[in-house]
């Protein structure tokens, strides 16, 4: 089995999205939602609300351009009245 791994352009912007569903896999607002970025040394970069944007019920979204060339990962959460999880690894290398 090959998994395709996305793979960006250093600098590149990049739009992050998620739609956060209930149980019944309704939309759903969580009260927080934070957008989380583990760097390939393996800081983290969190992000919250005025740059996690609301787009409508459930719909959230963020544009951002990782620099450091390496293995990415991204998380969002979301809680209270739901805890929910989603996640995505990616690659960021130079142009050439």
């Amino acid at each position: 089995m090959t998994l395709n791994v996305m793979r960006f352009i250093s600098g590149e912007e990049i739009n992050f999205r998620v739609l956060i569903k209930d149980k019944n896999q309704n939309p759903i607002d969580p009260n927080t939602v934070r957008f989380i970025f583990k760097k390939p040394d393996g800081t983290k970069i969190t992000f919250t609300s005025p740059d996690v944007v609301k787009i409508g019920t459930g719909d959230y979204e963020m544009n951002y351009a990782p620099i450091d060339k390496g293995y990415w990962r991204f998380r969002s959460e979301g809680d209270s009245p739901v805890v929910t999880a989603g996640e995505m690894s990616f690659i960021v290398e130079t142009q050439f």
